[in-house]
């Protein structure tokens, strides 16, 4: 559990979530990042915390997340799959021959190395 609330920090502080920007994207995030705090078992005000957001904001929130995870919003899976991905929700497989096939610039290698030294790729294992 540490290690998962080590992750939202960080993705947090990265994609700047506790600021008041309400860019539905950034929103998505939040109100996704809010839900799974929740199951973790943290406060409506712990989690209003970490957003620099009052405990209202986070339970609206969690309550629309809910909502448009019901209704299947396409946004929504778009906003989020990146941190689904990240907090191990979603079990990605990584194609290594594809990915460098389609690399086209340094970072895009240095990407496949890192995947390479995490065991990633499926032809690795």
């Amino acid at each position: 559990m540490e290690d998962l609330i080590k992750r939202i920090l960080l993705l947090i502080e990265r994609d700047k979530l506790d600021t008041k920007c309400r860019h539905q994207r950034i929103v998505n995030k939040r109100f996704y990042l809010f839900f799974i705090l929740r199951q973790q078992g943290y406060t409506f005000k712990h989690i209003g915390e970490f957003f620099n957001l009052h405990h209202a904001t986070v339970l609206y929130g969690i309550n629309k997340y809910k909502e448009l995870k019901k209704n299947k919003d396409a946004f929504l899976h778009r906003d989020i799959n990146e941190y689904q991905i990240i907090l191990g929700e979603i079990e990605v497989e990584y194609n290594l021959k594809r990915e460098i096939l389609e690399a086209k610039t340094i970072k895009d290698l240095n990407l496949i190395q890192k995947k390479i030294i995490n065991n990633k790729y499926i032809e690795l294992k």
